[in-house]
C-alpha cells in the first residue's frame, strides 16, 4: 500500500511540474475582418512590450501562486474522500484529518501569500 502512495505522489509531482512549462503561444489576429464585423471600428491588436521587470516577476508569482493553491485544494479533496472511504478506521480517519487540516494550513498560507503580493504590487505601483 506505501508503493502504491508513493507511485501515486510521483505521478502528481511529474503532472504538476509538466504543467509548469510554459507554452508560447502564436496566433495572429485578422484585423480587417474585425473591423469589418464592427462595423468600420478599428481594434488595437498590438502587443505591449513595455511591460517592466517588476510586472512580469509580479505576473509569474501570481501564476504560481495560483498553481500552489490549486494543488493544496486538490490535497483537501483528497483528504476529504480518504476520510469518507476509511469505513471507521480510526487510524484512516485520523490520518485523512490530518492531511485535511495541514492541507486547509497550506491553502490558507497560499491565499495570505497571494493577497500580500497583491497589495504590495498595489501599494508600489507596479501593477
Amino acid at each position: 500500500m506505501k508503493n502504491l502512495n508513493k507511485k501515486i505522489n510521483y505521478l502528481i509531482l511529474l503532472l504538476s511540474l509538466g504543467l509548469l512549462k510554459p507554452f508560447k503561444i502564436l496566433a495572429q489576429i485578422n484585423t480587417d475582418l474585425l473591423n469589418q464585423a464592427a462595423g468600420g471600428a478599428q481594434y488595437d491588436t498590438s502587443i505591449n512590450p513595455a511591460t517592466t521587470i517588476p510586472q512580469t516577476v509580479g505576473t509569474v508569482i501570481g501564476v504560481i501562486l495560483s498553481f500552489v493553491g490549486a494543488i493544496f485544494f486538490i490535497l483537501i479533496v483528497f483528504a476529504g474522500f480518504g476520510w469518507m472511504t476509511a469505513g471507521g478506521n480510526e487510524e484512516k480517519v485520523g490520518k485523512s484529518i490530518k492531511q485535511l487540516v495541514n492541507g486547509i494550513i497550506g491553502l490558507l498560507i497560499t491565499v495570505a501569500a497571494y493577497f500580500i503580493t497583491w497589495f504590495v504590487s498595489r501599494f508600489l505601483g507596479l501593477v
